[in-house]
């Protein structure tokens, strides 16, 4: 009876939320967490003591908890004595990786202190011996940047040339150096830069003052008209190659004073009257590129190219190397901007656009192939000429247009000629086009 009382009452209990725990703990106390009901005992137990845990329970309990205690002790020590042995453990190896990389370190300077022993070059020798461990290319950088020498005066009694042997410790090598490399440069000092044999002897033909001259072998000045006031410098091969824009080094490099005018330099070199032809170049950028279009047009010979902004600069070493030498030839004016382009265009002038686009007709231009426009009723020509990827942009177009509209003679025509092209091939080179529409007229205008 006593016992069914109790087991409803825990129902009770359970549901109501507030079941009925029994904590053991070291002491021994017991602690009753839920909630305490009235119940009637009618001369029976109560439910506290039914649920009063025995003697030997308690006994059982607590070494049960002495146990538990035991073994977290343990467990303690355990990982307290395998950390410090982790630790100890990682301590040694980089001591060990110290002591290996110290040992490597003093391995490598020995290797490199006898190595440097051995790099003893006899003056009487010509070159550079191979030592031990060292390439050639390492030696040679090796001697370069350890050369203390000074410069120092040589004549050549052969050819009676005084030059100056220049050393990397001089001041006038890095000023050299930064004139031949830098294109700022060159324009804040006033200079241009020829390079070759071939293009320094045009320029001395045609007149340019000659600042200095750099070689490498006393053999390349032969051959050139080289007048006394002109400085002569000489630096060793490897530097000239350094300093050199073209894959094989020529040995010879010009400096010369860029005239304020060069339309004198010009008519002192033209041999031919220059037809009425003005080509105007529009984003020519490549420098090779704008050499051959300034070569072929002073071949013709044509009055005037006209380089529009976005070109670049016909004084480039590329472009002068590309070109021969043929600025000295045919005056160059730009780049200019859009608006100074008409102050340099006659009012009589014909407009050809060199375009491949066929079938186009845009406002007043013609499209025609590039030997079908009669050229002989043309008082003065002005060919623009584009990239071979843009080709004429709309500015010009629009320059051109305007440019009819103003003019005294409305029944101007402006010409998109185009040359016929087969076997799938889109355009062709710019300075090629050039040349062959250059050519037609020059064969109909003779």
């Amino acid at each position: 009876m006593h016992f069914g009382r109790a087991l409803g009452v825990a129902a009770l209990n359970i549901l109501h939320r507030s079941s009925v725990r029994n904590v053991y703990t070291k002491s021994h106390v017991w602690q009753r967490v839920s909630l305490t009901l009235e119940i009637p005992r009618r001369g029976g137990l109560a439910f506290e003591d039914v649920n009063k845990p025995s003697e030997k329970e308690k006994q059982e309990a607590e070494v049960d908890a002495n146990k538990i205690e035991n073994c977290n002790r343990r467990q303690l020590l355990s990982n307290g004595l395998e950390g410090i042995a982790k630790s100890l453990h990682q301590k040694k190896r980089k001591s060990n990786a110290g002591s290996r990389l110290e040992e490597n370190n003093r391995i490598s300077f020995e290797h490199m202190t006898n190595a440097a022993k051995r790099f003893k070059i006899s003056k009487k020798q010509k070159g550079i011996q191979k030592a031990d461990g060292l390439d050639l290319e390492t030696m040679n950088t090796l001697k370069l940047y350890s050369n203390n020498e000074k410069s120092s005066k040589a004549f050549d009694s052969k050819r009676k040339l005084e030059y100056l042997k220049l050393k990397q410790s001089d001041s006038l090598y890095g000023d050299l150096s930064l004139l031949v490399k830098s294109r700022k440069r060159r324009e804040l000092k006033c200079k241009m830069v020829l390079e070759g044999k071939r293009l320094i002897k045009d320029g001395i033909e045609a007149g340019l003052s000659t600042d200095i001259i750099v070689f490498n072998d006393v053999t390349k000045l032969d051959d050139l008209k080289i007048d006394k006031s002109v400085n002569l410098v000489q630096v060793e091969r490897n530097v000239m190659q350094e300093w050199s824009s073209v894959t094989t080094c020529p040995g010879l490099i010009g400096i010369f004073r860029k005239p304020k005018d060069m339309n004198k330099i010009v008519i002192q070199n033209r041999s031919l009257i220059p037809l009425p032809i003005t080509v105007v170049c529009d984003n020519i950028r490549e420098p090779n590129n704008l050499g051959s279009i300034i070569r072929s047009s002073a071949a013709i010979p044509t009055g005037r190219i006209v380089l529009l902004k976005g070109c670049t600069c016909p004084w480039d070493p590329k472009c002068l190397r590309g070109a021969t030498g043929a600025q000295f030839r045919i005056p160059i004016s730009g780049p200019v901007a859009m608006d100074e382009l008409e102050e340099l265009i006659p009012p009589n002038a014909t407009f050809l656009v060199a375009d491949n686009k066929t079938g186009r007709i845009d406002g007043k231009f013609s499209f025609c192939r590039y030997d079908a426009a009669n050229y002989r009723e043309m008082q003065h020509v002005v060919l623009f000429i584009g990239g071979e990827t843009l080709g004429i942009s709309n500015d010009v177009r629009r320059f051109i247009t305007g440019f009819t509209e103003k003019s005294l003679n409305d029944t101007s025509v402006c010409y998109n000629v185009h040359i016929p092209l087969a076997n799938g091939i889109e355009s062709l080179n710019t300075a090629s086009a050039l040349s062959v529409l250059l050519y037609e007229i020059k064969r109909q205008l003779e």
